[in-house]
């Protein structure tokens, strides 16, 4: 559940098709279907059919949902991720979280609130090399 940074592969700024930048309010719902970065303020919903990085320059007062949550910046709200969630050391969260992956936060983050692991699909498991240290959901060190 709690692990220190990994070696896995970083979001490439290649790979962000949407950008909202610190200079963009958006209130109300907000939806994009590919990789996204945020560094502006959002108020409302937040739903990203893909990875969301909340830049470190952004805030966001919303529910959010998206494949995978990297958070540099501030999120108010509830998030739900179908793989991993990582508050980076810049990060402050304040809302629980529901996510299917890993939950990974840096020393010098902030969460404030709690977080529920949904199980995951059995073709999840079976995908799992139990033998891999990367895969396990706690680290000790």
């Amino acid at each position: 559940m709690f692990t220190k940074k990994s070696s896995r592969p970083e979001i490439k700024q290649t790979d962000i098709k949407t950008y909202i930048s610190e200079m963009t309010k958006i209130e109300g719902r907000f939806v994009s279907d590919s990789d996204t970065l945020i560094n502006g303020t959002l108020e409302g919903e937040v739903e990203i059919n893909g990875k969301l990085i909340v830049g470190k320059e952004a805030l966001i007062k919303a529910s959010v949902k998206a494949a995978e949550v990297r958070i540099e910046g501030r999120v108010e709200g509830n998030i739900e991720s179908l793989g991993e969630v990582e508050i980076s050391e810049t990060g402050k969260v304040t809302g629980d979280i529901t996510l299917s992956g890993d939950l990974i936060i840096q020393p010098g983050a902030v969460f404030r609130g709690a977080s529920l692991m949904k199980e995951r699909s059995k073709d999840e498991l079976d995908d799992m090399d139990l033998d891999d240290p990367s895969q396990d959901s706690i680290d000790l060190e």
